[in-house]
């Protein structure tokens, strides 16, 4: 797990693939974000106290816990966190969508960065 000092709006990626978790946090970064690393979701649950993060970017399937349930543990404890969904399964971006989820957007993979990067510009307001 990687972590940036929370001094501004920080990202959390949570990405169980590493290359690409490091993909996005590094366009990110290149883009002026603070940025935190998980590669799953007990990583993730950990980094929410250290970053306290504006933004969670999930991917939806995971070893051993889901993004959608992560992050439902991670909006509970944290009601300000926005969520984008991200997945190359387009069932799985349907079911965030359909449950009960605090998510505020999904993507599919690959990722369109600049996408991501606009939905985050609106959600931290820069």
């Amino acid at each position: 797990m990687q972590s940036a000092h929370p001094e501004g709006d920080v990202v959390l990626v949570v990405e169980d693939d590493a290359a690409q978790c490091a993909e996005i946090a590094d366009f990110l970064r290149d883009k002026g974000y603070e940025v935190a690393t998980a590669t799953d979701a007990y990583e993730a649950l950990a980094a929410l106290a250290d970053t306290q993060p504006k933004v969670l970017v999930a991917d939806i399937n995971m070893p051993n816990w889901d993004g959608i349930r992560m992050a439902e543990v991670a909006s509970n404890l944290d009601h300000n966190l926005s969520v984008i969904f991200i997945s190359g399964d387009e069932r799985a971006l349907q079911r965030a969508q359909w449950e009960d989820t605090s998510a505020v957007a999904t993507l599919p993979k690959p990722i369109p960065l600049h996408q991501l990067e606009a939905m985050i510009r609106a959600i931290v307001g820069t």
